[in-house]
């Protein structure tokens, strides 16, 4: 290979590594932590893999340092994690735990020292159990204003070292797989209509949590979501396929994505939904569509899409072939193509859209502690993010 055709990252390109609070801290009823809905969910036999729990997790809570000297080995430039927001307020709202404080200053003090740019999530699904029981949890718009009490509380403490916030990962996990699969916290099986008016609250949430944030900011800080669309990847490489695959991207993430984009629900998600349609004002679709300052894109498998052979619809999806290579988990298909048409499907958007998780799922037996702690920051670091 000549030499002179060897790619290089530009100079402001970080790999970096990305975690769950209620994933890795362990130290669930440690120094004024309050109960999450996932503490309640994962001690209920048979909700979770060999009902296990996050009582000690990967324990980061005590081994922090540890963690971070891996990164340092590993080189990774930013470290992605997520507050337990009932471990800074136990209830979910009211007080603060100034013990739950003291950790994250900990945190994000000893990567600071490491050269290791800390990127903060407000919300991983982890919702204080105590607002699930006052208010019914993403079901009440109350949640919503509680969260926004919450992001003001921390970027008041926490934004003179942290620069780049998230709002909010992932919202299909714990609106729709926690209020109407029931797959994930709190495990609840209600109807369509109500599973759309969480989404619609999940939204506003972020929307005011946005605001929130900045309102408190101590510098001019980075706010944006982590959202895992369904990534729409052309057939062919022409242009009524690459068409058929941006439209496709738009309306079947119209529902989370498209809205706080373009601060509306599109027409064909409304129709879709019909009377089972959420409630909302335009002020509350002002608040969803407060403009981000990146998105963040967390990015799995392909769904490919193709214009319609008759023309009757604007595209059309293809199923899946059996046999189509995967990691070790059902849905994880091998797609690398999604690297380029994630962002081009928002290509006009004018913001940075950072990777923020790429996913590694296999098995492995793990016969010392440090390894296996070793593996799962490994497993954890297929993450970039660049400016």
């Amino acid at each position: 290979m000549n030499p002179s055709h060897t790619y290089t990252f530009p100079p402001d390109f970080l790999f970096a590594a990305a975690t769950a609070s209620f994933q890795v801290e362990g130290a669930a009823t440690k120094d004024g932590r309050g109960p999450s809905v996932w503490d309640v969910f994962s001690k209920k036999p048979g909700r979770v893999f060999a009902n296990h729990n996050g009582d000690r997790a990967c324990d980061q809570y005590h081994l922090y340092e540890e963690d971070i000297k891996l990164m340092q080995w590993l080189g990774l430039g930013a470290y992605r994690f997520s507050f337990s927001w009932s471990r800074i307020m136990p209830s979910g709202e009211g007080s603060i735990n100034s013990q739950g404080v003291d950790y994250y200053d900990r945190l994000v003090d000893s990567l600071l020292k490491a050269g290791i740019q800390p990127w903060a999530t407000l919300f991983h699904w982890d919702l204080p159990q105590g607002l699930e029981d006052k208010y019914g949890g993403w079901r009440s718009v109350e949640t919503a204003k509680r969260f926004a009490d919450y992001c003001g509380f921390v970027s008041e403490h926490f934004s003179d070292r942290i620069k780049h916030f998230f709002t909010i990962n992932e919202f299909i996990c714990f609106t729709d797989m926690g209020y109407h699969t029931g797959r994930f916290a709190p495990g609840l099986k209600l109807g369509i209509k109500e599973r759309n008016q969480i989404r619609h609250n999940a939204l506003y949430a972020h929307g005011l949590g946005a605001r929130a944030l900045r309102a408190k900011a101590k510098q001019d800080i980075i706010v944006g979501i982590v959202e895992n669309p369904a990534v729409a990847v052309p057939l062919y490489e022409t242009e009524e396929h690459i068409n058929a695959a941006r439209t496709a991207f738009r309306e079947h993430n119209a529902q989370f994505v498209t809205a706080v984009m373009e601060g509306a629900y599109t027409d064909g998600y409304l129709q879709r939904e019909g009377a089972n349609a959420p409630v909302f004002t335009d002020e509350e679709m002002k608040v969803i569509g407060t403009p981000l300052d990146f998105l963040g894109l967390n990015i799995y498998a392909p769904m490919y899409v193709r214009a319609s052979v008759d023309g009757s619809k604007p595209y059309q999806i293809l199923p899946t072939p059996k046999g189509y290579p995967k990691l070790d988990t059902d849905w994880l298909y091998i797609g690398p193509q999604i690297s380029y048409w994630a962002p081009d499907s928002r290509r006009n958007c004018g913001i940075p859209m950072p990777f923020t998780s790429r996913k590694m799922a296999v098995r492995a037996a793990m016969s010392r502690q440090r390894t296996g702690r070793f593996w799962i920051l490994i497993a954890s670091c297929i993450c970039a993010i660049t400016s």
